[in-house]
């Protein structure tokens, strides 16, 4: 699903329902329930508590707006 930041930023969350290892280009992410897998428009996979995630974003009303997002295109264009 596409969530936004109180800034504005656009990612694409998905909140963790077991432990897990994710491999990252910066390396392994180790997830348990409840944190939240973030992938910004840049492509980077970053990790989040539920508390700061729920503090930091909100659901995206109109994710057609935000399109370009889930085709990896950070430009827009």
């Amino acid at each position: 699903m596409l969530y936004r930041s109180s800034q504005q930023q656009v990612v694409e969350a998905i909140q963790v329902k077991e432990s897990t290892d994710v491999a990252t280009a910066a390396g392994k992410l180790h997830a348990e329930p409840g944190d939240w897998l973030i992938l910004d428009a840049e492509g980077n996979v970053s990790l989040c508590d539920n508390i700061n995630f729920m503090c930091t974003y909100e659901l995206s009303d109109d994710s057609s707006q935000y399109a370009h997002v889930a085709e990896g295109k950070p430009c827009g264009c």
